[in-house]
């Protein structure tokens, strides 16, 4: 539908049928008349909050006149959107010429600029576009020719749950044990009761046996363990709520992580999950 200049569209609310029809049907139609003079970048990143990774791309948009920074937080990751646009006419300077492809140049501006920001932000940036962190880790453990185990207590399956909705990660994952209770983790994973009643489940040395017995299990190449409080309940002076351990055992030896999350009983999870695939990544590209 016509009104005055514009163009108006009507399309259904539920999201999966609208986004069909406006690649269907509306794109072909504005196609031809939208002016293709920007171009998008969307890195993905985990490690730093959104105020820290703002600090750390101060000057950016300064550096790439044309270019703009944006942000979308969407737990635990930032999505930076690096954003590029050729000047109109009114901004162009006088007597400067018209670029023959316009699209060809905003796009080589929104790549120096990307990596200006990925030279800034290091390795917190994990991706880009539609990437997910645990398809990364499963590129990563692909790439290197490893399998995976996986021995999750306070996690209760979530990184399992994050690996398996990848597809194709039967390529890589052999096991995901969640060995909530003291027994299972001596039953399954074969961590000693000397180790549970000396330092208890959550301490480096139940998340240092929970990785190895998972890795012996399994015959994987690389086991990560997770051990920790969730809260709300459970914690004490010694060992507060959001108190977590990490393990991760390679042919190298085993490595364990100390780390204290803030939030509720889901971020803390969350949190452990991310910083565990996070691991699992960095094993997998340094080969242990």
């Amino acid at each position: 539908m016509k009104i005055g200049q514009a163009r108006a569209f009507f399309m259904p609310g539920v999201p999966s049928e609208m986004k069909r029809m406006f690649d269907e049907q509306v794109i072909p139609r504005i196609r031809d008349i939208a002016p293709n003079d920007s171009h998008q970048i969307r890195l993905r990143t985990f490690g730093l909050p959104e105020s820290v990774v703002g600090e750390k791309l101060a000057g950016v948009e300064e550096d790439f006149p044309g270019v703009t920074i944006g942000y979308r937080a969407h737990f635990p990751e930032i999505e930076v959107k690096v954003l590029a646009r050729a000047p109109g006419p009114a901004s162009r300077r006088a007597g400067a010429p018209v670029p023959a492809d316009p699209q060809a140049v905003v796009r080589d501006l929104a790549e120096r600029a990307a990596q200006e920001v990925r030279t800034r932000l290091g390795d917190i940036v994990y991706g880009e576009g539609e990437d997910t962190f645990a398809g990364v880790v499963g590129r990563a453990l692909r790439t290197r020719g490893w399998t995976l185990a996986i021995a999750e207590s306070c996690t209760g399956g979530l990184v399992g749950h994050m690996i398996t909705k990848e597809p194709g990660a039967s390529d890589y994952l052999l096991l995901d044990a969640v060995t909530y209770a003291n027994s299972a983790k001596q039953s399954v994973l074969g961590v000693d009761e000397e180790v549970l009643r000396g330092h208890g489940a959550v301490s480096p040395e139940c998340a240092c046996r929970m990785a190895e017995g998972a890795r012996r299990v399994s015959g994987a190449d690389v086991a990560l363990a997770i051990t920790g409080i969730a809260g709300p309940a459970g914690g004490s002076d010694t060992k507060p709520v959001g108190l977590v351990y990490l393990a991760i055992a390679t042919a190298k030896g085993t490595e364990v992580q100390e780390r204290n999350f803030k939030g509720d009983r889901l971020w803390i999870q969350t949190l452990a999950a991310y910083v565990g695939l996070r691991m699992v990544r960095d094993a997998s590209a340094h080969g242990g």
